[in-house]
């Protein structure tokens, strides 16, 4: 079963080779969270976790740049001596320490120190190995999320009711133009808890690259870049192949891939060819619907995603509704038993209402 959590929309049935198309701009004004507390000082982002694979994982987080930091970790189920790790920058000040190496299927915990003042400890689970058979997989998906209201707030606090494997976020994570601030107050402030013992997958909006080209949102967060620089990527989570296309950045990748060519569509082919046959594949894009031809990109885009897979068809889930002047949000889950065709879609609005689809 893979269970989702997301901000607001509708959404449509998901089948196998579930494509996700992000709207954002439906929001109101943007402002800063009320409310939630500040990281402890010298922390100006507290930890949290990237890159999470089978065998390894990162940890990422932001203090002044006076602060001495240090890191620790320790797989509880194997040893409870805690191992010291190096801490390096990563970019534009965030500053990163990489664990490993880690079993797989294991709970792992970490600690991160900055100038004495300790954060931890948080744990978090390594992925199965790629290819093989396990139960369920819950995966907390949400989108166009970073606008600092209550709304957001409140389900930032639903989220952290449940447990996850992953989590995905399908793009606009900070609003109005993903600036290093508005990441920080928007994002990190938000969601600290979920973020320091969920690995978290993110996918590049409109919104996430406005302030500065998405240098902010390079710095913020960490991938398996297939190519240096490139803000789409691939991974697997044991039989489930995630993938990332990079719509909204202002590169030639971009450019090539909507005009149904280039680097980034070849990439993505010979990942999708790589995850044919027992794989379960989800690929996720985000589309601006401020956008007067976001209807028919995203339509293209479907289209060069289908092809590109080899596949006739494929369903999409509209996770904002593009037009409305309003968004609630609400939960969505999607429930598929891997190895099998069984796929069932619900969607439940905060109010309490469920709508399925089979």
């Amino acid at each position: 079963m893979i269970r989702c959590a997301r901000s607001s929309g509708r959404a449509v049935p998901l089948i196998l080779g579930v494509t996700v198309l992000g709207f954002g701009a439906c929001y109101p004004r943007p402002v800063d969270p009320v409310g939630l507390p500040q990281a402890p000082s010298p922390f100006v982002r507290v930890p949290y976790i990237q890159n999470v694979t089978e065998r390894d994982a990162s940890v990422l987080w932001m203090s002044r740049p006076e602060s001495v930091d240090t890191a620790w970790y320790r797989v509880p189920g194997l040893d409870s001596t805690w191992t010291g790790v190096p801490v390096r920058d990563h970019r534009r000040g965030t500053r990163r320490a990489d664990l490993g190496p880690l079993p797989s299927s294991s709970t792992v915990e970490y600690v991160v120190s900055a100038s004495g003042t300790r954060v931890g400890p948080h744990a978090f689970h390594t992925a199965p190995v790629p290819g093989v058979a396990g139960g369920e997989v819950r995966v907390l998906l949400f989108g166009d999320s970073g606008w600092g209201g209550p709304q957001q707030i409140d389900l930032a606090r639903q989220m952290e009711r449940e447990d996850w494997d992953l989590s995905i976020h399908v793009g606009d994570i900070a609003y109005d133009d993903g600036s290093e601030s508005e990441f920080t107050e928007r994002h990190f402030r938000v969601y600290p808890r979920t973020l320091a013992s969920t690995p978290f997958y993110p996918s590049v909006g409109n919104h996430d690259v406005r302030a500065d080209g998405g240098r902010s949102y390079d710095g913020a967060f960490l991938w398996p870049e297939p190519f240096a620089g490139a803000r789409y990527y691939s991974f697997r989570w044991g039989r489930i192949l995630f993938v990332s296309v990079d719509t909204s950045s202002d590169t030639e990748d971009v450019d090539d891939l909507r005009a149904g060519t280039g680097r980034q569509l070849e990439w993505l082919r010979e990942v999708l060819a790589a995850g044919t046959g027992s794989t379960r594949t989800c690929d996720r894009a985000s589309f601006p619907c401020s956008s007067a031809t976001a209807w028919t990109w995203s339509r293209r885009a479907t289209t060069i995603i289908t092809s590109a897979r080899g596949l006739s068809g494929t369903a999409a889930a509209w996770w904002t509704g593009a037009g409305r002047s309003t968004c609630s949000p609400g939960e969505a889950a999607h429930h598929a038993t891997p190895g099998t065709s069984r796929t069932r879609f619900s969607w439940r609005r905060r109010s309490g209402s469920t709508s399925t689809s089979s």
